[in-house]
């Protein structure tokens, strides 16, 4: 359901008063107005979530801060709710985050104490093979929350990121991360333990935390996700989301992509 199509379930009163606070968000700062223009072609949210979403924003005043963390109260609860890909599903992913990104993990995790313990699990990781890395890791989340996921659309079996690797800012820019230029990247590449369903992302998982800049929401004919690429050139990556796994999955060693 898209939110056009839902706004008509509501008065008069109550469509204009969304509309218009809308209009402030799409006004206010550069990734509110990304949200406006994602939030009117999201298509896969139902129906109670876009009524959670419409008693938020006509719960809250016309401040932009506050219309902001009121929505992203909602979206919190409702990740990974855009409907799981048509099977079969693609054998492999690959997940790219940054360093520091992975050792925040791990410290939040508990699985380290300290910031140079986790820096030095770290370097030892990626020096050992896949056997390995699999053994210290099989027990240990990847993501902190819901990771995010892409794989290659021509060959599901292969490593999504060889063509780019060892490019860090080619990864980046064909995944649409914001992380600066420049900065290494840590790449795990894995298949989904059962139980683990790749996900159509949707706003809600765009904006449950940190809001996005690169993201758009699939259109409805769309086999997945699509990245938002930062260069021109590149072509849109496959993008879905899933559930936090650990590991025990990994089907390649962890490498670092240098900036």
């Amino acid at each position: 359901m898209t939110l056009a199509r839902f706004l008509l379930s509501l008065s008069s009163p109550d469509q204009e008063t969304i509309r218009r606070r809308l209009d402030i968000l799409d006004v206010h700062i550069a990734v509110t107005k990304e949200f406006v223009r994602n939030v009117d072609a999201e298509c896969r949210l139902p129906h109670p979530i876009w009524q959670e979403l419409a008693d938020a924003i006509l719960g809250t005043g016309d401040d932009p801060t506050d219309l902001q963390a009121a929505l992203t109260a909602v979206f919190q609860q409702h990740t990974l709710e855009g409907g799981s890909l048509a099977r079969p599903w693609p054998h492999t992913f690959g997940r790219a985050v940054t360093p520091d990104s992975f050792c925040d993990t791990l410290l939040k995790r508990g699985y380290r104490k300290t910031r140079l313990g986790a820096q030095r699990f770290l370097s030892r990781l990626v020096r050992c093979g896949p056997d390995l890395a699999r053994k210290r890791l099989e027990r240990k989340y990847l993501a902190v929350y819901n990771m995010w996921a892409t794989y290659d659309p021509k060959d599901t079996n292969q490593d999504p990121f060889r063509v780019a690797f060892p490019d860090a800012d080619e990864i980046r820019s064909l995944m649409g991360l914001e992380h600066p230029e420049g900065e290494d990247l840590i790449l795990f590449v894995y298949r989904l333990p059962r139980g683990a369903h790749p996900k159509f992302p949707t706003v809600a998982d765009a904006y449950a935390g940190h809001w996005n800049m690169r993201f758009r929401p699939s259109r409805p004919d769309s086999p997945c996700g699509y990245t938002l690429p930062w260069k021109r050139d590149h072509p849109p990556s496959p993008e879905v989301v899933h559930r936090k796994i650990t590991g025990r999955t990994l089907l390649l060693k962890v490498r670092r992509a240098h900036g």
